[in-house]
């Protein structure tokens, strides 16, 4: 095996990590939703509280825990993708004696890395980053309940983007 950053073998780790607790959520929440089935949801819900000692105020549909439970999963692995960002970035300046740091706090990390350290590449062309983009405005999307509507047209253009790759 090759050199290796040290921000690339966390994230290998972290993401493995991440993979199990959604998958054991996954196969949680089947079985939740194959039990209730029995019952009305709701009631179901409000007994397993009871008998768990937890309050649950929830009386939605499964259909939309499940929605819910798949964009938290998209957030817990963009969150970790982010994470890689920054200690990739912080390796980086480590190895070549930088002191670069992230001028925006919101936008893309990914874009910021790609303009400070490889900025003869043309990026916005890969498909990677399209993908790691698109997946990024997912995340906002899902993050923020009163989304900004030039970030819903970015979201937009990068779904039909996604679309588009897929031809």
């Amino acid at each position: 095996m090759g050199f290796q950053l040290q921000c690339y073998r966390n994230l290998n780790s972290k993401l493995g990590f991440s993979d199990a607790i959604v998958e054991i959520n996954e196969v949680a929440l089947r079985e939740l939703i194959n039990s209730g089935k029995q019952f009305k949801f709701g009631s179901y819900i409000k007994k397993l509280s009871d008998t768990h000692g937890i309050i649950v105020d929830y009386s939605n549909s499964p259909d939309i825990l499940n929605v819910k439970m798949a964009g938290s999963y998209l957030v817990t692995v963009y969150t970790e993708f982010e994470l890689f960002l920054h200690e990739f970035k912080d390796d980086y300046n480590m190895l070549n004696n930088n002191k670069c740091d992230f001028k925006e706090k919101n936008g893309s990390k990914l874009e910021q890395i790609y303009e400070k350290y490889y900025p003869i590449f043309n990026y916005k062309r890969d498909l990677n980053f399209k993908i790691a983009e698109y997946y990024r405005l997912c995340r906002n999307k899902i993050i923020h309940s009163k989304f900004d509507s030039s970030l819903e047209k970015s979201s937009q253009r990068h779904i039909m983007i996604y679309k588009n790759l897929k031809k």
